[in-house]
């Protein structure tokens, strides 16, 4: 899954049919984990919730953040893509005792 962190939230894209979007449409409770096995190991766990959104302001912010380019509105409208967003309650993690920080 393509996704980036972004003041407290965790932005990502979704095609708008499977079973991750059956999930969240039952429960938008959610847990996000991210592991790095790079040089050592490091592991972080997010809780919040997620909200599946198609408006221009969340597909323009989503894709600008996972890109890094703006894109035509035309193009993205037609995107037939959720932009996820993952407001952060709460984030854990661990690492071992040489990992290195970048």
């Amino acid at each position: 899954m393509s996704y980036v962190y972004n003041e407290g939230a965790i932005y990502f894209h979704t095609a708008k049919r499977g079973k991750k979007i059956d999930f969240i449409e039952k429960n938008d409770r959610v847990c996000f984990e991210v592991d790095e096995w790079q040089k050592g190991w490091a592991s972080v766990i997010c809780y919040g919730k997620v909200t599946l959104r198609e408006d221009i302001e969340a597909k323009s912010k989503g894709f600008k953040l996972l890109m890094g380019v703006d894109l035509p509105e035309e193009r993205i409208m037609g995107a037939r893509v959720y932009i996820g967003v993952i407001d952060i309650e709460e984030m854990t993690g661990r690492c071992s005792v040489d990992y290195e920080f970048r």
